[in-house]
């Protein structure tokens, strides 16, 4: 996968067009998340591609990383553990000993990007969830941003993430319907 993701990102900057086909693999035409980052990366660095991938990469591994972090730090937090940032380090220190973020998400490929997006969209909506109205509409964009952004680099990890999303909507709105059941209890 990385020689296609590589020859997307050469046919950017050589002046193609978003989805263009790419002999090599035709999804990953389909998803230029990467290929674009890795190609603005490449033009304002005035760098070659190598070097901004390679650059791009590890940023965007450590910038997954803290959002493993704030998440577990967030969720700590909430369940009143003693010390939520040690819950969290050991959260990031069991996310990194995945043997996947050793191999499979260090190669430049669309996933590698398309988690720690997906990370982004789960600790902005996390935090909305329980922000005060001014904050809201902020953390909305960035959790509308970061999934549109999921969306145009990696397939698996949208259809992961919009289940993810689902599924805890679903569970907020029974947990709000039995609040609401517990408040008005109904009379014999």
């Amino acid at each position: 996968d990385e020689q296609a993701h590589l020859y997307a990102v050469d046919a950017l900057r050589a002046g193609a067009r978003l989805f263009a086909g790419n002999p090599l693999n035709r999804v990953v035409s389909d998803y230029p998340g990467l290929h674009t980052a890795t190609a603005a990366l490449s033009a304002v660095t005035g760098s070659d591609v190598f070097a901004a991938g390679n650059v791009l990469i590890p940023a965007i591994r450590g910038a997954g990383c803290l959002a493993v972090f704030l998440l577990a730090e967030r969720f700590a937090r909430a369940a009143w553990a003693p010390s939520p940032a040690l819950v969290a380090l050991l959260a990031v220190v069991v996310f990194a000993a995945n043997p996947a973020f050793a191999f499979f998400d260090a190669q430049f490929a669309y996933e590698s990007l398309a988690l720690p997006l997906t990370l982004l969209v789960l600790f902005a909506a996390a935090r909305r969830a329980r922000a005060p109205a001014g904050d809201a509409v902020g953390l909305t964009l960035i959790c509308l941003l970061g999934l549109a952004a999921v969306v145009i680099t990696h397939h698996v990890t949208t259809y992961a993430l919009l289940a993810f999303l689902a599924i805890w909507a679903l569970l907020a709105s029974l947990r709000a319907r039995d609040r609401h059941a517990d408040a008005h209890p109904r009379g014999l």
